[in-house]
């Protein structure tokens, strides 16, 4: 089970956490018109995803190691 976080850290920190969201409502707007994102923002939209699916990794692994920690 994975749990997002929408909490700022040093996988994912605020500015890319804010900068995301902004981009999501951008692409919600231009759905809801019919339209799509310029080329360019795109691509930030589809880094930051990538961004956030490795921070969220990276956070599980972290999780991981400290549970194989504590059994001990």
């Amino acid at each position: 089970m994975i749990v997002q976080r929408f909490l700022p850290d040093d996988l994912f920190p605020a500015q890319q956490q804010a900068r995301l969201r902004e981009l999501m409502e951008r692409l919600h707007e231009a759905v809801a018109i019919g339209e799509a994102l310029a080329p360019q923002v795109q691509q930030e939209l589809e880094e930051l995803v990538e961004a956030e699916l490795k921070a969220t990794i990276e956070r599980s692994a972290r999780i991981l190691k400290q549970t194989q920690r504590e059994e001990k």
